[in-house]
C-alpha cells in the first residue's frame, strides 16, 4: 500500500504488488495495481515505459463442505482441474471472481453426473479396434 509516496508491506485486502525501480540514478515506484488501487508505471521516455504485470495465481482452490441427503458430510479442498468424485458425481471448481483476484470469496462450482460415460469409452475402444482391423486388412490385401 502506498503511504506518502512510498510503498509499504500490507496484508489488507486489495494491497497491490510493487517494486522500486532505479534507472539512471532516478528511483521510482511501480505497481501492478489491484481492484482497490491504481497501477503505476515508470515513464522512461515518450516511447518507453516500465510496467508491472499482475501476477498469475499458481493455485485455485476452495475449501468446501458437501452435505448428502443421507447425512454424510464431506469436507474437502476443491481445486481447478482436480474434481471430487462423490457417488458418480464429478464436482469441479470452474471459476472465481477474477476482478478481486486472491481476495475473491466467490467460487463457481459445477457438478456433473454422466451415467452413460462408460458407453462413450466403450465406443472409443470399438473405434480403435476397428481402425486396427482396417490397417491389418489393408496390409493383407495389399
Amino acid at each position: 500500500v502506498k503511504y506518502a509516496g512510498v510503498y509499504r508491506h500490507s496484508g489488507m485486502p486489495g494491497a497491490a504488488f510493487s517494486a522500486l525501480i532505479s534507472l539512471n540514478n532516478e528511483e521510482k515506484w511501480i505497481s501492478c495495481g489491484s481492484y482497490k488501487f491504481p497501477s503505476e508505471l515508470y515513464k522512461v521516455s515518450d516511447e518507453y515505459s516500465i510496467v508491472m504485470l499482475s501476477p498469475e495465481p499458481k493455485r485455485f482452490f476452495s475449501e468446501v463442505t458437501i452435505y448428502k441427503k443421507n447425512g454424510e458430510i464431506y469436507d474437502n479442498v476443491l481445486e481447478v482441474n482436480k474434481p471430487l468424485n462423490i457417488n458418480g458425481w464429478q464436482v469441479y471448481q470452474k471459476s472465481y471472481n477474477k476482478d478481486l483476484g486472491r481476495w475473491s470469496r466467490l467460487s463457481v462450482i459445477e457438478a456433473i453426473k454422466d451415467d452413460n460415460l462408460f458407453m462413450v469409452y466403450l465406443g472409443c475402444v470399438f473405434m480403435i479396434l476397428g481402425s486396427f482391423s482396417l490397417i491389418f486388412k489393408a496390409k493383407k490385401n495389399g
